[in-house]
């Protein structure tokens, strides 16, 4: 509904926010999913491995925060090393193939935690999500002032900003979806009363409450109960972040092909 108010009020504006004109051009609309699904993809996952991290796991939010380093270190590497080698590549091939290996970091994640893993398990993927990162952030601004006139290039790069704010918000509430649903679908598989509640308080990192307020003979049980869940939760958030940056990389591909010429 807002959407479409938005739209109808900037279709009619002499001073629209965003001139929708630009959105006939597909190569712009390749960015405009580029930005949202890179936050999706990339950023969004990392909410709840925090939760897992934090609340399961017992490491201190420093700690936590530090298994992210990885990602930081390679998307810093990738895009101060590699800028001018991509530069005479085809935009397409720099947004759509780095979207393609943040999914691939994803699914990696995906596989390799699993069972007991602990946050070591998190490091390769992060690494390769990093080097997608790196590769797809310093491109997009560029890209998307590159695709219209002049006078529009500040509101093409405000598109484009907006589009990765809001693929992070949307990211943090489908992703939030998904691990309270994994979670109870463990919980119950193990026999956990109270499944639902119990798998919003871990999703909501009150594991540790919810393991202190069970009886003392029940604290073990629920205690493995709560890990597998936490785990299974942060599978399921990488395997769609993951199946977001694939699509991602396919469809940028598709729209910003150039196209081909006669004769």
């Amino acid at each position: 509904m807002l959407l479409a108010v938005f739209v109808g009020i900037e279709s009619r504006s002499p001073h629209a926010m965003l001139d929708l004109a630009l959105l006939r051009n597909r190569s712009f609309v390749g960015v405009l999913v580029a930005g949202v699904l890179l936050t999706f993809a990339a950023f969004s996952a990392f909410t709840y491995t925090s939760i897992w991290l934090q609340s399961v796991l017992g490491l201190s939010p420093i700690e936590a925060g530090l298994t992210g380093l990885p990602m930081s270190v390679m998307a810093f590497t990738v895009s101060a090393s590699t800028g001018r080698f991509l530069h005479g590549l085809r935009p397409d091939r720099i947004l759509g193939g780095g979207l393609l290996l943040i999914g691939l970091g994803d699914v990696l994640a995906a596989v390799l935690v699993h069972g007991s893993a602990s946050w070591p398990a998190l490091m390769p993927g992060f690494a390769v999500i990093g080097i997608g990162v790196g590769i797809v952030t310093p491109a997009l601004g560029s890209v998307s002032m590159a695709l219209v006139p002049a006078q529009r290039g500040g509101m093409a790069a405000g598109a484009v900003n907006t589009a990765r704010q809001l693929g992070f918000a949307f990211g943090i509430a489908a992703l939030g979806s998904v691990f309270a649903a994994r979670a109870q679908s463990s919980l119950s598989g193990r026999g956990v009363e109270g499944a639902a509640r119990a798998a919003r308080a871990v999703a909501g990192g009150q594991a540790p409450s919810l393991l202190s307020a069970a009886p003392p003979g029940a604290q073990r049980a629920l205690d493995s109960a709560v890990h597998a869940s936490a785990v299974t939760g942060v599978q399921g958030t990488f395997a769609v972040a993951g199946t977001a940056g694939l699509i991602a990389g396919v469809l940028v591909l598709a729209l910003m092909r150039p196209a081909r010429t006669a004769g």
